[in-house]
């Protein structure tokens, strides 16, 4: 398969990926003392819009029946783009088995538990370490997969024929801008892989061109937000319990955690080109080392959020903007609900 046919599969287990982080958030627990994420004044419209298509997902379901789902929807998508390849003159084979993803699978990475002290004292952010990674290194060597259903038809293609092949299937793509940036998924522009996700699963909330200007102003939100003024006390008796505890230098929590990505993005950058079998793993001593520093930082971070009730407070002003954002929203947020919501 070709890079092209590859990547609409990925968008077509984003929806399903989407609604079942809604799904698990909504059983979360509830506490009447502590704020929690369903609790969120703006989750509480978004949580009830589900991804393209599955708004008839059996979230109570089994995880046979939950299987059975995925996989007809995915299967009526195939089946469309074979339908849409030949009417422009390709052969396309439904491929009714690398589009699968197993359901039972979703939840074999162990919880996240980022304020337990014993999950953090051994995985510290979850960022050299997870439960995740435990699981994976436990299971058997995956099968090779086998050549996929149109592998044989599209080596038989000349170059020319198959570029016009994958532009078909998966239109022109966008080339990036001057500054970097790549125009969002748009499925008019994305062949027939996008006309069929569109036809099996109905318009998205997220791409809707009526709703643009709502969407635009909840990325706006979330990008802005943080910095608001309401959080800059919390944020600096965190700091100051830091430096206390010999980690300063931070001005945000968050700043905590990122400086372990900029570890490991300096260390995978800088990789040697005669980089053994070691590299990335806890026998190389600079990727050994930063493991070495994320869990005594993620620990003294706990403890600094516990003894400044940081992520109570935190929410408390985050709910706070939210309920603004609500209420200066309000019409365009319950049209949209009424449009794409699951008790329409």
């Amino acid at each position: 398969m070709t890079d092209n046919q590859t990547a609409p599969r990925a968008r077509r287990l984003t929806a399903l990926l989407a609604t079942l982080t809604l799904a698990l958030s909504a059983c979360a627990g509830q506490s009447s003392n502590t704020l929690i994420e369903p609790e969120s004044p703006l989750n509480a419209y978004l949580s009830a819009i589900p991804a393209a298509g599955y708004a008839d997902f059996p979230v109570d379901g089994g995880p046979s029946e939950q299987q059975a789902f995925v996989e007809q929807k995915l299967r009526e998508t195939e089946n469309l783009t074979a339908q849409c390849m030949a009417k422009q003159g390709w052969d396309y084979t439904p491929d009714t088995v690398s589009t699968i993803v197993s359901v039972s699978q979703l939840g074999e990475d162990g919880p996240w538990e980022p304020d337990n002290r014993e999950w953090v004292a051994r995985y510290g952010y979850g960022l050299i370490h997870s439960p995740g990674q435990e699981a994976e290194a436990a299971k058997p060597p995956p099968t090779p997969p086998g050549p996929g259903p149109n592998e044989a038809y599209v080596s038989s293609l000349s170059q020319t024929e198959r570029e016009a092949y994958d532009k078909a299937l998966s239109g022109a793509g966008s080339e990036p801008g001057e500054d970097g940036s790549v125009d969002p998924y748009n499925w008019q522009d994305s062949g027939c892989t996008g006309w069929a996700e569109h036809e099996a699963n109905g318009d998205d909330f997220w791409a809707s061109s009526e709703f643009t200007s709502l969407t635009d102003a909840i990325n706006r939100f979330w990008e802005t937000s943080a910095s608001e003024p309401g959080y800059a006390a919390i944020d600096a008796e965190w700091a100051a319990c830091m430096d206390q505890a010999g980690h300063g230098g931070f001005r945000r929590q968050s700043e905590a955690q990122e400086s372990i990505f900029t570890l490991m993005n300096d260390y995978t950058s800088n990789q040697p080109d005669d980089a053994g079998e070691d590299f990335g793993t806890a026998k190389d001593p600079g990727y050994a080392k930063i493991a070495e520093t994320e869990v005594p930082l993620a620990l003294a971070d706990l403890d600094c959020r516990e003894k400044t009730t940081y992520k109570q407070r935190h929410l408390q002003v985050q709910y706070a903007l939210e309920q603004q954002f609500v209420d200066d929203h309000k019409v365009e947020l319950d049209a949209a609900l009424e449009e794409f919501g699951t008790g329409r």
